[in-house]
């Protein structure tokens, strides 16, 4: 069955069949083994980093680089690193980045499983060194969750140009466990071989032309207007200037600051980093934060001081930074990862969907929240009274959470 077959379920309850894999003309001996330290990890380097390169378009949000940083900031204790190779007769097949957490699900708390990621990650996704994935998820459904303590599998920004969200979803129906796949947010991408920046530029809207020619006009005529585009050149005074030009911006105070600084060294290291920088009279007042592999450009993070807007410097930093990487480095494709703002659409050709998946376990805990999720919540929301009720007591727990955690801090 391939995936155009497979229908995405809306979370109503009702069952979609699953569909048998095709038997494989080779019998396989498939193992596993947990990864949990960073030794461990880099031991898998050189295959990791080559499935990511050969099958994976080489997504630096795939890399082994990525996943080390990743778990040095977001996964102390008492988040269990549960990283899973899976082999066939000692080779391998498979990597499954996973972590296990107590998380709120409909105020309860509860053991998630989900793939190593939070809103920093814009993608969430196992590797794959084989062509048929459908055989390695029934052992992973069947033989690898069955030994991890989760009681809800939760699976967010699921890209569905790679093996995994349609392939899980039914390992899950086969053996049967209740679960629920849907569509997820959107991305915007653009996407068109051999054509050059100066006809890149041709296609944009003509308002959007008019303001980025008018940014450039009124930031040169400003003062000392500079451009700085960094790369493995990286600097100490560059993630200042980052720092700077970020928390000036409209955006809220990040709450992992040293999260981005450290992932920019780590790739700046590996050739992948693109870190673009205006300065106006030595000040840097925008950044944007690329990462680029193999043709293919990815906006991590974009913000520039609120004090110079009427300038307008995030559309002429942006086209800036578009025009170099097609020129220098040949980018062909760009992808501004997760979330469905319009202003995307204005510099892309293709809006692509991502996945959700939600997996209930079997035991008691397990059909306590697919009853709470499928059947007691809708009946609450379908009920006015009841539903006030529910809301007013989410706010007064919420306030009570607030002045729990201000008083522990003082």
């Amino acid at each position: 069955m391939s995936s155009d077959d497979i229908i995405l379920q809306p979370r109503t309850g009702q069952t979609v069949e699953a569909q048998p894999a095709p038997s494989s003309t080779v019998p396989l001996v498939l193992s596993h083994q947990r990864l949990q330290t960073a030794e461990e990890l880099e031991a898998e380097r050189p295959v990791w980093d080559d499935w990511v390169a050969q099958r994976y378009d080489g997504n630096p949000f795939l890399s082994l680089d990525w996943h080390l940083v990743w778990l040095k900031h977001f996964a102390a204790p008492p988040v269990e690193v549960h990283y899973i190779k899976v082999s066939d007769q000692d080779k391998p097949v498979a990597y499954f980045p996973l972590v296990l957490k107590r998380e709120s699900f409909h105020g309860v708390k509860v053991r998630t499983l989900r793939y190593a990621g939070n809103m920093y990650s814009p993608i969430n996704s196992p590797l794959f060194g084989v062509a048929d994935a459908a055989p390695i998820f029934d052992y992973f459904v069947q033989h690898v969750l069955t030994t991890i303590p989760w009681h809800l599998f939760r699976g967010g920004n699921l890209p569905p140009e790679y093996p995994g969200p349609v392939e899980l979803y039914q390992a899950f129906q086969k053996a049967g466990y209740a679960s629920y796949l849907d569509e997820d947010r959107a991305n915007w991408v653009y996407h068109n071989e051999g054509i050059t920046a100066e006809e890149f530029y041709s296609h944009l809207g003509r308002r959007l032309r008019q303001d980025i020619r008018q940014s450039s006009s009124r930031l040169a005529k400003a003062g000392d207007f500079q451009f700085r585009l960094v790369t493995s050149d990286l600097t100490p005074k560059d993630v200042e200037d980052y720092k700077l030009a970020y928390n000036r911006s409209w955006r809220n105070s990040e709450s992992y600051p040293a999260f981005h600084p450290e992932l920019m060294e780590v790739m700046a290291r590996r050739g992948v980093l693109r870190l673009g920088l205006f300065y106006l009279n030595q000040r840097p007042i925008a950044t944007a934060m690329w990462l680029f592999r193999q043709g293919r450009g990815y906006a991590v993070k974009m913000a520039y001081d609120e004090a110079f807007e009427g300038f307008n410097p995030g559309k002429a930093l942006m086209w800036m930074m578009v025009e170099r990487l097609m020129k220098d480095d040949a980018m062909t494709f760009f992808d501004y990862l997760k979330g469905d703002h319009e202003w995307k659409k204005r510099w892309t050709n293709t809006r692509r969907t991502r996945s959700w998946l939600l997996a209930f376990q079997k035991g008691p805990t397990g059909k306590t929240l697919h009853f709470m999720d499928q059947r007691l919540l809708p009946w609450i929301r379908r009920n006015r009274f009841l539903d006030a009720c529910k809301r007013k007591a989410g706010f007064w727990l919420q306030r009570r959470r607030a002045r729990d955690g201000r008083t522990e801090g003082q």
